[in-house]
């Protein structure tokens, strides 16, 4: 199975469903569990259902509603000789189906290039924020648009990866992400900068990103003290180490960020 299988697989996939040990969902999941970038995609799926559910479940019909729309529908009768022949619209739809299928999967989780994250004309015009930084890492990740220069199951490869390219870290890894597997890493250019991403397995179904940059890049920047914050669906936890600046951003949730990063 590849990552194209598994994505499709996958968008059928909802909450609670029942996963036989030995089906294709299965390993759908089982290969989501491995691929960041798709186990990332899948989370936000998974967040957008979540929401869907709540929203659905607080809608309370008005009294009569059902009885009032069946009240007001009419039946048309379309003469025979304006009806389209039945293979039209066989086909017809096969050619929505394609295309839409076409949209879905033509740009696969993590096959883009490394292209660094988009900067807004303000942010371009000076150093950006700490909550630009955020917001712009979490999208980029959230996007499942990236791909890892290295891939590695463990911290100490991807340090020696990174200090042979000439980009170490200079800073403390957070004591709880030290002992984790790791999925890899990255390094891209962000104003200027660069910003290195390590993938960490912070569970069988979540994921933990770490993002680290110079201080200097950004516009006054934040203080040792990790404050933790909600961007959209996911979790970030930013501070400062010397002359660094770290983000740690998860989908779990900031109960769970917090418990995992010990704060």
């Amino acid at each position: 199975m590849n990552r194209n299988q598994a994505q499709r697989i996958l968008l059928a996939y909802r909450l609670g469903e029942s996963v036989p040990p030995d089906s294709e969902l299965a390993k759908a999941l089982a290969y989501a569990a491995e691929d960041p970038s798709l186990g990332a995609w899948l989370e936000q799926e998974l967040s957008a259902d979540r929401s869907i559910r709540r929203a659905l479940s607080e809608v309370t019909p008005p009294p009569g509603l059902r009885e009032s729309i069946l009240a007001a529908s009419k039946i048309t009768v379309v003469p025979w000789w304006r009806r389209s022949p039945a293979w039209t619209s066989v086909l017809a739809a096969a050619a929505a189906v394609v295309v839409f299928l076409g949209i879905q999967f033509a740009r696969p989780p993590g096959s883009a290039s490394r292209t660094a994250p988009k900067v807004s004309g303000a942010a371009r015009a000076t150093a950006a924020g700490m909550e630009d930084f955020k917001s712009e890492m979490v999208r980029f990740v959230a996007t499942g648009s990236y791909r890892l220069d290295l891939d590695a199951d463990r911290l100490a490869t991807v340090k020696r990866f990174l200090a042979d390219r000439g980009q170490g870290l200079e800073v403390s890894i957070p004591s709880a992400l030290e002992p984790l597997a790791t999925y890899g890493c990255q390094a891209f250019d962000w104003h200027g900068e660069t910003v290195v991403l390590i993938c960490f397995r912070a569970s069988e179904v979540s994921i933990a990103h770490l993002f680290v940059v110079d201080a200097k890049a950004i516009r006054n920047p934040p203080d040792s003290r990790m404050k933790i914050s909600r961007e959209g669906d996911w979790s970030v936890a930013g501070w400062r180490d010397g002359e660094k600046v770290l983000i740690v951003c998860s989908p779990a949730g900031l109960s769970d960020l917090k418990r995992f990063l010990g704060v």
